[in-house]
């Protein structure tokens, strides 16, 4: 993998001026090695999320949780500073915030759909029933204490995060087919609740 390659060299240069007096002059020169290999990284990583968010735009409309990432990597201090540390560099590294950025305008772009979602206690709604609580999530597997529905709890809340965005397509498109006063058809709401159906069942959801 390419960026596997450039991270390893930036390990290896970051270690060679670890190594260096600082303002030196082979510090100096080891500084700017170190800073051209991260602006190669920056450069192979903007390329990845506008190829990938160009492909998902292109043939398909998207419905995200809209996260606070400034808030998910704060530092924390203390048990479990560390792990926390951890996870706060792969959300920089993984560039969520630019990658969402893409996406919304590309779909503009292309004339896709885009819709950020309210996230609060989607990681607690049971996708199958729509049943609410804090203990249908434990750690990494959901268990719906309702009606027994399992699964991954971050597929399980990528699901009801999608049934959302759907619910709000579905309500705003039926009101726009229903008026008469805008010029707008039923034919257009028909459609779109066809679309609405087969993507719940492709996806392997069933409605709520």
């Amino acid at each position: 993998h390419v960026l596997e390659k450039w991270l390893k060299k930036l390990a290896w240069e970051q270690r060679k001026l670890a190594r260096k007096k600082k303002f030196s002059k082979r510090w100096k020169r080891q500084t700017k090695r170190v800073a051209k290999v991260m602006q190669k990284i920056a450069r192979i990583r903007h390329d990845f999320l506008h190829k990938v968010s160009t492909i998902i735009a292109k043939r398909h409309g998207v419905v995200v949780e809209d996260l606070k990432v400034k808030n998910m990597s704060r530092r924390v201090h203390g048990k479990g500073a560390k792990t926390k540390t951890s996870l706060n560099r792969k959300i920089i590294d993984s560039a969520w915030s630019t990658f969402i950025r893409m996406l919304e305008y590309k779909c503009r772009q292309y004339g896709q759909i885009f819709l950020k979602i309210d996230p609060r206690r989607s990681s607690q709604t049971c996708s199958a029933c729509g049943f609410v609580h804090s203990k249908n999530r434990k750690g990494k597997i959901f268990c719906c204490l309702h009606c027994g529905y399992t699964d991954d709890a971050d597929i399980n809340a990528a699901k009801v995060i999608l049934q959302r965005g759907l619910a709000i397509l579905k309500s705003s498109t039926a009101g726009l087919a229903g008026s008469d006063a805008r010029g707008e058809g039923t034919g257009g709401g028909t459609a779109f609740g066809q679309v609405y159906e087969s993507s719940l069942v492709e996806a392997g959801i069933p409605r709520l």
